[in-house]
């Protein structure tokens, strides 16, 4: 009820009427979007500090070289698959996790 009338601040008939599946759904865009924010603004930071050191550099600066993040190494080409309803609860917690203290 927290994360879908504080964090997602669904209405309480709005909320009150989704099905644990749409409020999953819900929960899970929330999170994706905030990843997104957080990826956005790391990348923007490794872009400025290689604009802002260039100028003293005699070597063209590329900013991945600065700092590679997690999220750009290379994935194995592993196929997805739907989670298992246990997966789902697990990922669930760590979501709830997530909105209630703002870390995993």
């Amino acid at each position: 009820m927290q994360i879908g009338l504080g964090a997602l601040r669904f209405s309480p008939s709005v909320f009150w009427e989704m099905t644990i599946r749409e409020l999953y759904a819900a929960i899970q865009g929330a999170a994706e979007a905030e990843e997104r924010a957080y990826r956005v603004s790391w990348t923007q930071a490794r872009w400025i500090a290689a604009t802002v050191i260039q100028p003293h550099s005699k070597k063209k600066i590329n900013p991945a070289d600065l700092a590679r993040f997690p999220w750009e190494k290379k994935t194995l080409g592993l196929k997805t698959r739907k989670n298992t309803e246990e997966e789902n609860k697990r990922e669930l917690i760590k979501l709830q996790k997530i909105f209630n203290n703002g870390t995993a």
